[in-house]
């Protein structure tokens, strides 16, 4: 039988030897399971057990709901107790003709209350559980037995493979709902519910239906029935069992509805079961419906495809800087920066194992061992391409060959504090990453980590801060960590060029006119060249609202380095860009994620809703989104969004104008779209948006009837500054907004509040709607646009009142 299941341990048809442990089996006073950790985010350890014998527990299908302990982390903390639903246990007892013992099922009657794990007890199972887990250097699911003389047994011990809290939701828990309860397994499916109380063949049960039972049996973890079966209900059971691990295994979402069960009526529409995280708080829903694309669609996992990832990195190609010109060497280092910045992309090690949560799922992960030896691989590739960076900026100031200036010599005095900050963070880097290999490697061997698991994923957190954590360095000796070197280089070299191309001979500056600054123009064109940037380009550049800016004037490019605020962005275009694309546009916006630029009105959604403000708004500027390629590097901040192949030269003036117009004004947006949209947004919801088939164009509406209409009367820097480019729907909501505005001017809150636009002011509706009919705009766009406008009513007349 052995051969025929497994023929690759068996080729010669004899089967190979077994390893066998043999237990005495323990007349339980109380048995059950333990584990380690409650989610990916909570390290709160998780006792559940019965009364008798720990079958009750750990096969999950006896239609109980257990006692459950729930242990926090360090000394002189106190545990809670919750009391379950056991209407009966299994005993050991002996048969009848005196040939042994068995497990029998008989009626519990002990009552809850006396069926507590003494203090003793438990103090020596959190202290046994989190001794296991540094022995095995990952999160573990531990079954116990109490025998009636209150001593501790531990049965058998694993590693734990999945734990809740993997799947992220970009909206909040719905308080509209047909039934919630305690999430067991992650994941979102819709279905047909059906309610079952006997076993059913596979194909007796609707595809992709949801199972409503009052408990879990094993003939529903039947690989057929859980190809069929998209989702569970239960009225009864556990989250540590060995149903709610099958189910985690399987990716079937799952929910213990307790009190709140309902039985579905034969023939009941389409339902759809959401089980995840939902504002960092684990839950799961019944909602009426087919809601499946929606919630799917602004849904992130944490549990990555570490094969894929690996062999997505391809080989690994060292770089050396051996430009001869300044502006071979800005170019250079551009690209180096941006390729530096890669490596904090979500989808790459550092993220994927160095995160909080992400090292949690790293340490559960089969191949842990050769991702380990991966992550190595990364951080040294890494560590490489930085000092190599270092190593282009100083080649970039040995251009500067005249050495009666002195302008270069601040540049140059901070290349010895770069070099030793960098060599000391490198081996510091090094060393940890070995650290966190090597106890891996122990671990595999049997052998006791001497860092111990939570010490191991505090040293996880640390290398990742080393490598990621950025405070924005205004100085060399100021720089803890890799990225603020990286941000530190990135300013320095932007800086030197100036110097740099006058005294390398092979340049020139002169100051333009940016916004109400003056910016530096380093001209890089040979008598009788043009410049990429015409006249539109020019008067755009003049009205850029910014605190300075650097622009590079080559033959077949034009670039716009500018500081907003804290903020970064830069907008580039391209004669003839890499790989062959022709001509293209690239604009670049980095903020702010950290708590050193939060406060009342700057937090981080505001800023996420700004991301996705800037995307609609190069929409809106008649930028086809099939040509876009869009680029979130959350680890960093950052969007960059590139539009190619563009078929003229001056069709690319006009996008690049219209960037700048529109760069140019997303400051101070932030605190007001924050304020107005009261929905948390997280750097997932954009990049969930980015993924969706159709564009949140409603929400883009609100936003920007709410920006022109409020910043128009109030904020004179983005009153003063048109948008470029504005496709003519977009010219007219611009208008529509405004005036929109203006007729609220001065009338009482309560004339308006709760009203229509349409009924509000009638006649700018309709003005509005004849204007777009002769521009050929259909009335769906004037239907969403009076949407929005009602919305902005609303969050006008609730602002007034809080006034």
């Amino acid at each position: 039988m052995a051969s025929g299941y497994r023929p690759d341990l068996c080729p010669d048809g004899v089967p190979q030897p077994v390893s066998l442990v043999l237990q005495i089996c323990l007349n339980c006073h109380l048995g059950g399971v333990v584990l380690s950790h409650a989610s990916l985010q909570d390290d709160t350890i998780q006792v559940e057990y019965t009364p008798g014998q720990a079958r009750g527990v750990v096969s999950g299908d006896e239609g109980v709901t257990p006692h459950r302990y729930s242990l926090p982390r360090g000394d002189g903390v106190n545990s809670q107790w919750f009391p379950g639903n056991i209407p009966s246990r299994y005993q050991l007892l002996p048969l009848p003709d005196g040939s042994g013992y068995a497990e029998q099922k008989i009626e519990n009657d002990s009552g809850s209350t006396n069926e507590k794990l003494s203090e003793t007890t438990v103090k020596e199972l959190k202290a046994l559980v989190q001794h296991l887990e540094d022995m095995l250097l990952c999160p573990v699911d531990v079954e116990f037995a109490v025998d009636r003389h209150n001593h501790l047994y531990l049965l058998q011990v694993r590693p734990v493979t999945r734990l809740t809290g993997g799947n992220h939701f970009n909206r909040g828990l719905p308080e509209q709902n047909k039934l919630s309860g305690q999430l067991v397994s992650e994941g979102v499916c819709s279905g047909l519910p059906v309610y079952v109380n006997e076993r059913r063949k596979p194909e007796d049960i609707p595809k992709g239906a949801i199972l409503f039972a009052d408990n879990a049996r094993n003939w529903m973890l039947d690989s057929e029935v859980l190809k069929r079966v998209a989702g569970f209900v239960f009225r009864e059971g556990g989250s540590n069992d060995h149903v709610a691990i099958t189910l985690r295994q399987a990716e079937k979402p799952c929910l213990v509805a307790g009190d709140n069960f309902y039985q579905p009526d034969p023939g009941t529409e389409r339902v759809t079961l959401v089980a995840g995280s939902f504002d960092g708080d684990g839950a799961a829903v019944v909602l009426e419906g087919d809601q499946s694309a929606l919630w799917e669609s602004g849904r992130t996992s944490l549990v990555p495809d570490y094969q894929s990832i690996i062999k997505a990195y391809g080989t690994y190609k060292s770089v050396t800087p051996s430009f001869m010109r300044p502006e071979e060497g800005f170019a250079w280092l551009t690209q180096q920066n941006e390729r530096l910045l890669q490596y904090f992309h979500t989808d790459r090690l550092l993220h994927q194992c160095l995160s909080p949560e992400q090292s949690k799922v790293f340490s559960m992960s089969a191949d842990r061992q050769i991702v380990a030896q991966q992550l190595q691989l990364e951080i040294k590739h890494f560590t490489d391409d930085v000092m190599a960076f270092l190593a282009g900026y100083q080649r970039l100031l040995e251009l500067h060959n005249d050495a009666a200036d002195h302008s270069i010599q601040s540049f140059k005095s901070e290349l010895s504090i770069l070099s030793s900050r960098l060599g000391g963070m490198t081996r510091q880097v090094t060393e940890a990453g070995a650290r966190i290999v090597n106890g891996l490697v122990e671990s595999g061997n049997n052998k006791i980590d001497p860092l111990g698991y939570r010490a191991w994923l505090n040293e996880c957190r640390t290398l990742k801060n080393t490598i990621q954590s950025l405070s924005q360095p205004d100085s060399a000796g100021a720089i803890n960590s890799f990225h603020d070197a990286i941000y530190f280089i990135h300013k320095r070299f932007v800086d030197a060029l100036v110097p740099v191309a006058l005294g390398s001979g092979q340049g020139s500056s002169n100051d333009i006119k940016v916004g109400e600054v003056t910016g530096t123009r380093i001209n890089f064109l040979k008598p009788g060249e043009v410049s990429l940037a015409d006249q539109q380009c020019l008067d755009a550049l003049a009205e850029f609202d910014c605190d300075g800016a650097t622009v590079l004037d080559l033959p077949t490019a034009y670039r716009v380095s500018a500081k907003l605020g804290i903020h970064v962005c830069e907008v580039e275009m391209f004669e003839q860009a890499e790989g062959g694309k022709g001509r293209k546009i690239r604009a670049t916006f980095s903020d702010e994620f950290s708590d050193r630029y939060k406060g009342d009105f700057c937090n981080d959604s505001g800023r996420c809703k700004r991301f996705f403000y800037l995307l609609s708004l190069l929409q809106a500027c008649s930028m086809d989104r099939k040509n876009m390629t869009i680029n979130l590097n959350k680890g960093a901040g950052k969007l960059t969004v590139e539009y190619s192949p563009i078929g003229s030269r001056e069709t690319m003036q006009t996008y690049f104008a219209s960037c700048l117009s529109i760069l140019g004004q997303l400051r101070h947006t932030n605190g007001l779209l924050e304020q107005y949209d009261k929905e948390e947004w997280t750097l997932d919801t954009v990049e969930g948006k980015i993924s969706e088939n159709v564009w949140d164009n409603d929400r883009f509406m609100s936003f920007y009837i709410l920006l022109e209409g409020y910043n128009w009367t109030v904020n004179n820097r983005i009153r003063a500054v048109s948008y470029r480019g504005l496709d003519h729907a977009h010219g007219l909501l611009k208008q529509f907004g405004r005036e929109l505005y203006k007729s609220f001017l001065g009338k009482p809150i309560d004339s308006i509040k709760g009203k229509s636009v349409k009924d509000l002011n009638a006649p700018l509706v309709e003005r509005m709607r004849k204007q777009a009919k002769e521009l050929g705009i259909g009335d769906d766009f004037c239907t969403g646009a009076i949407r929005a406008a009602d919305k902005f009513n609303s969050w006008l007349c609730e602002a007034s009142s809080n006034s």
